[in-house]
């Protein structure tokens, strides 16, 4: 996969899972935990196939969106950086291969 290819996949994604995020939020109050709770494991799911899918071996798209609030916090990998965009993580996957 080229890395135009993963960009897109990935903002692709990162596109949807704010759209599912939007429709919980005006759930929210109808809807018990026991709800969701299968939902955010398939969300997981979905996203170990696409760290599958561009070759993420180091789960850095989980951490980007879980950890780094989509680019919010920052990165050390020899020095400390931000990795705001997905083009960063993307730069930051392939010097991880």
């Amino acid at each position: 996969m080229t890395t135009e290819q993963k960009i897109k996949l990935i903002k692709e994604y990162i596109r949807l899972r704010k759209e599912i995020e939007k429709k919980y939020e005006q759930e929210r109050g109808i809807l018990t935990v026991e709800f969701y709770e299968p939902f955010w494991h398939l969300d997981s799911f979905t996203c170990s196939i696409v760290e599958n899918m561009i070759g993420d071996n180091f789960n850095w798209l989980s951490w980007f969106i879980e950890n780094n609030y989509n680019g919010k916090a920052s990165v050390k990998k020899g020095r400390m950086r931000k990795i705001d965009t997905v083009e960063k993580l993307v730069k930051l996957m392939e010097e991880s291969e």
